[in-house]
């Protein structure tokens, strides 16, 4: 049994359940959420390890390989949904989004689905941003 300490924070954590229940077959539980967000609190980040199946790796890594094409040694390339509708989906509807919004606790709103590439011997890192 999980107790929250506010109806939005119930809301966000069983949304979040139910959207990646129905998205990807090793979720987190609702007290698994809790567990993320208390580490998201504490740390400023999670990990979650077999987040993401292979299958949905290899069709992101051929949106990306098709995306990229001819750019592989561009270091950073932005606005990747305007040349593949796969990216804006996951952008705005993505299985993450729920997990983000039990995260922040709040609706992202999402700017660019980006490339960031650091090709191998260069030893310059990506400005922040």
């Amino acid at each position: 049994q999980v107790i929250c300490s506010s109806l939005l924070i119930c809301t966000l954590l069983l949304k979040a359940t139910q959207k990646l229940l129905s998205l990807v077959s090793l979720m987190p539980t609702v007290s698994d959420l809790t567990a993320l967000k208390q580490a998201f609190d504490a740390d400023g980040y999670v990990v979650i390890p077999s987040y993401l199946s292979s299958d949905e790796v290899e069709d992101m890594s051929q949106h990306m390989s098709t995306v990229m094409s001819g750019l592989e040694n561009q270091p950073v390339r932005k606005g990747l949904e305007k040349s593949d509708d796969w990216f804006k989906h996951q952008l705005e509807s993505g299985a993450h989004v729920p997990l983000i919004a039990a995260m922040i606790l709040d609706k992202p709103t999402p700017a660019s689905a980006a490339f960031f590439n650091k090709p191998v011997g260069v030893s310059q890192e990506v400005a922040a941003h």
